[in-house]
């Protein structure tokens, strides 16, 4: 895969690369910054940090999950300054590197299904289907070129028009909630002085 992304960049070929967090794996703040360091001397142009996508059926991945928030503020330790700030995803850079771009994004399907048309990417596969809804993947639009192009846009379109009625703010699949509780212990105390000695 390195070889072949320094083929594709001395190429010419604009080349982004795609890096989803997982808690305890490779979410520490050495992982990030020696990922950025290898994209950017192979020639990459922008780096995006992806949250786990988090399923209600999927308790064993819960644990893995990593905060867009908690990325950026570790970039921030490491030095990259936020340069633009949307809903869905934080450019950063560093000083040192201004042509290049880090992106820290949370998972579109956070937003809920009626934010989507608003918030995605359009995402074509190497199979050419385009694929307007990520919960819903196995269901591309297969195309041949650009005039079924536009009608696999449109198709798509209307799809999650049909999910975004349907599921509204919220999404079919998936956990909205960060944080995720396995256990918890609390300790009371109680403290037992004369009143005046408390003021």
């Amino acid at each position: 895969i390195l070889a072949h992304v320094r083929q594709a960049t001395r190429a010419g070929i604009a080349v982004n690369l795609n890096y989803v967090m997982l808690k305890d794996v490779n979410h520490a703040r050495n992982d990030l910054v020696t990922f950025i360091k290898y994209a950017r001397d192979a020639g990459v142009k922008v780096v995006k940090f992806l949250e786990l996508l988090v399923e209600q059926n999927r308790p064993d991945l819960y644990h893995y999950f990593y905060s867009e928030e908690a990325v950026r503020r570790d970039l921030i330790d490491a030095g990259f300054i936020p340069v633009l700030t949307m809903p869905r995803r934080t450019v950063m850079r560093q000083s040192s590197f201004p042509e290049f771009d880090v992106e820290v994004q949370k998972c579109v399907c956070k937003f809920g299904c009626a934010s989507c048309a608003r918030l995605r990417d359009s995402t074509i596969g190497q199979d050419l289907r385009y694929y307007p809804c990520f919960v819903h993947s196995h269901k591309g639009i297969r195309f041949s070129g650009p005039d079924q192009m536009r009608q696999a846009l449109a198709k798509g379109d209307k799809r999650l028009t049909a999910y975004a009625h349907e599921y509204g703010h919220n999404s079919p699949i998936l956990i909205r909630q960060d944080n995720y509780l396995k256990e918890r212990c609390e300790v009371f105390f109680e403290i037992k002085l004369p009143f005046n000695k408390c003021e």
